[in-house]
């Protein structure tokens, strides 16, 4: 391929078909298609989730293996000289497509997301026909709810520790936290509910008078040294059984195991996060949303994408396993798997005396085999 020539070629306007269809049509973008296709090795993007092999040499080489979708064993095909990939099981009636529709199609990203993430985070597009101003900025606590919050959290862990938090610390000894897990995750107990000023918090009084300090287990959620969320574990028998101090912007729980691995393991809850870290910890890197419901926040997607393989450990009722299946449908290099022995979660099939590290090695084993001595 002829890099050059390819970079310096004009910008073209791309639509179908990878643009889906939108009413926001005025958003449609202008790339340097050429350019992008020009920049990715395909055999590099498509190596992680699949394994290929060269079986022709004309067009400059093809390569084949399983289709990362439908499975198969040598139907998809790759040319990466010409920048092309196919699957003749899954789509034999779609034409060769090329490195931005695979990666829209793996990650489930629009064609602006992929191009973007293909050219590095390069600003690459110019927005035509409409002038269009930048996203807004995250969602973030103010500086006042940190503060609090963090005051929150010292208090906390200092009544976990004490007389007060005995039971607390039962509990979480009964889930297979030692003391030490505990210690690193911060965790903490509060042992009233309390109303706080709603301007101790940082809120509008216009909007909310006070804030509610719920009773229980108190979960912070930390991201880079900064305070996102403050998740209260109740009572036994409290509906719901988890609150979150209002003002907090939760993202991933667990995104600063992921740095140095090339696996992680998904978790529904926080609990369970903490055991598989604990038990885990060298083989993998553990990240849980907060529940089955909740979807990938955008801001958590640049810590996953340096993973080459994601263990999705839900819960095993009904909407454990639907959220499970919405979560690996977002990417091929997601696995659903299912905890043994009838366990619910991660932290019964322990208390039932499971291996944990030895569940999870198997399952890396069994899905991807050239994984297992890597991680």
């Amino acid at each position: 391929m002829n890099t050059e020539a390819a970079t310096t070629a004009p910008i073209v306007r791309h639509s179908s078909p990878y643009l889906p269809t939108s009413p926001r049509k005025e958003q449609l973008a202008t790339y340097d298609v050429a350019a992008i296709r020009a920049r990715v090795d395909l055999l590099a993007l498509v190596s992680p989730d699949t394994q290929l092999r060269k079986v022709a040499t004309t067009r400059g080489g093809e390569w084949a293996g399983a289709c990362p979708w439908c499975g198969g064993t040598d139907r998809f095909r790759v040319q990466p000289e010409r920048g092309q990939w196919h699957c003749r099981q899954c789509s034999p009636d779609e034409r060769w497509q090329d490195a931005i529709a695979y990666a829209m199609r793996r990650d489930g990203v629009d064609f602006r997301e992929a191009c973007d993430r293909l050219a590095g985070g390069a600003a690459l597009s110019t927005i035509v026909n409409k002038p269009h101003a930048a996203p807004a900025a995250a969602a973030e606590p103010s500086d006042t709810w940190r503060a609090a919050g963090m005051a929150l959290v010292e208090e906390a862990e200092a009544s976990l520790w004490g007389e007060a938090g005995r039971r607390a610390r039962l509990y979480l000894h009964d889930r297979g936290l030692s003391k030490h897990t505990i210690r690193t995750w911060r965790l903490g107990y509060i042992a009233q509910d309390r109303y706080d000023a709603a301007e101790v918090w940082g809120a509008d009084p216009a909007e909310r008078q006070r804030v509610l300090v719920p009773a229980g287990i108190v979960i912070p959620w930390f991201h880079e040294g900064q305070l996102w969320q403050l998740k209260v574990r109740r009572r036994t028998g409290s509906d719901p059984k988890y609150l979150a101090v209002a003002g907090g912007h939760p993202l991933g729980y667990g995104l600063h195991t992921l740095k140095g691995h090339r696996i992680a393991v998904a978790c529904e809850g926080e609990f369970d996060a903490m055991l598989a870290q604990q038990e885990a910890g060298e083989l993998m890197g553990v990240v849980t949303l907060g529940s089955c419901s909740k979807g990938l926040d955008a801001r958590v997607v640049p810590h996953l994408l340096p993973l080459a393989r994601v263990l999705v450990a839900y819960d095993a009722d009904e909407e454990g396993q639907k959220g499970a299946a919405r979560l690996v449908s977002l990417s091929a290099r997601m696995r659903q798997i299912h905890v043994p022995d009838e366990a619910n979660d991660i932290t019964e099939y322990w208390q039932q005396g499971g291996d944990v590290l030895g569940w999870l090695t198997e399952e890396v084993g069994t899905h991807w085999p050239a994984e297992a001595g890597r991680a």
